[in-house]
């Protein structure tokens, strides 16, 4: 039986984000963006949190062998413009999505996301967006 690895799923979602240049961490801002950022000498970033509630299909031989799961992957900049361009480039580098052992069945983005002011953080404000992707996998 096939048992997908869904750390690799997480490294391989990590590592297409990585390739847009700005940072990026899994479940916490990555270390210093946030102070970097409300400093003026850092660029936006993400933060990818992966969802749960997953869904595991296969065939008859092999039933738990393919993998759907979810990522909303937070961005967040000084202005709405950066929130969007942050976002804008999301979907085709996860659309070239690469998991080891696997095959990439699709990657599917849920309905677009807002843009919001964050006030809670800091004392300045930030604005944030969340976009979510599907992402299915088999052997």
């Amino acid at each position: 039986m096939t048992h997908p690895v869904v750390r690799e799923h997480d490294e391989a979602v990590l590592q297409a984000v990585e390739t847009i240049g700005r940072p990026v961490a899994i479940s916490d801002a990555p270390n210093g963006a946030l102070d970097a950022l409300l400093a003026g000498s850092g660029p936006g970033y993400y933060i990818i949190y992966p969802i749960g509630g997953g869904s595991r299909d296969g065939s008859v031989a092999d039933p738990y062998a393919d993998i759907e799961l979810t990522y909303q992957i937070t961005c967040v900049d000084q202005g709405p413009e950066g929130v969007r361009w942050l976002s804008d480039q999301l979907e085709p580098k996860l659309a070239a999505l690469s998991v080891p052992n696997r095959r990439v069945l699709w990657v599917r983005p849920t309905a677009p996301s807002g843009i919001w002011p964050d006030n809670d953080t800091a004392a300045q404000t930030l604005y944030f967006t969340t976009p979510t992707f599907r992402i299915r996998t088999a052997p």
